[in-house]
């Protein structure tokens, strides 16, 4: 559910290897529909929580120098100010500071 809305996995396009989003034509550029979504069942839409994820099962992606799985640690962290945060998204990358009193 999304503003109140059910969101169908056949409606979800996941994109990967986009390197310029507006180039359609990227040879680097993958598209797969979501096959199944799985909300956390603790997730609320009317709040910020822990629990704002979903997991999205999609059909394999090829692996390429711009289509790549993340290294996830096994190793249990604790979070503190000064563990430095790297952030990316569309229009740039920056570094943030995790800040103590901020809980979400």
């Amino acid at each position: 559910v999304l503003d109140g809305i059910k969101v169908y996995p056949q409606d979800v396009l996941l994109i990967a290897g986009v390197v310029d989003f507006f180039d359609l034509e990227a040879k680097t550029r993958q598209s797969r529909v979501a096959r199944e979504i799985h909300v956390h069942p603790n997730f609320e839409e009317i709040k910020i929580s822990e629990a704002d994820i979903s997991l999205v099962k999609v059909d394999d992606f090829e692996i390429t120098s711009t289509v790549f799985p993340i290294q996830i640690s096994s190793k249990p962290f604790s979070i503190n100010t000064d563990v430095p945060c790297t952030a990316s998204g569309w229009v740039t990358q920056f570094t943030v500071k995790v800040i103590p009193s901020c809980t979400h």
